[in-house]
């Protein structure tokens, strides 16, 4: 087990939207073993996204919008998540 810790490796990225970012997210995933990210701009439904990049990792979102809410008026908002 302490071989492990001594090897992991994080990062930490602002996407600003995933959808654009994903080839960032990719190379990311490639060089770190949990990475955290923020401003993801998806909505709930959206949040499978971020499972289709690599099944090595497993992906976990958190998104403040829901497209049931009604009308979405621009870009999205916020939201986060973590591989």
């Amino acid at each position: 087990m302490e071989g492990i810790l001594n090897n992991l490796s994080l990062a930490t990225y602002n996407c600003r939207a995933f959808k654009s970012s994903m080839p960032d997210v990719q190379k990311l995933l490639n060089d770190y073993q949990i990475i955290f990210l923020q401003e993801t701009w998806l909505a709930k439904q959206q949040l499978d996204n971020l499972s289709c990049l690599r099944v090595s990792h497993f992906a976990f979102g958190r998104a403040d919008y829901d497209f049931n809410d009604g009308l979405v008026h621009g870009q999205g908002h916020g939201g986060t998540a973590i591989y």
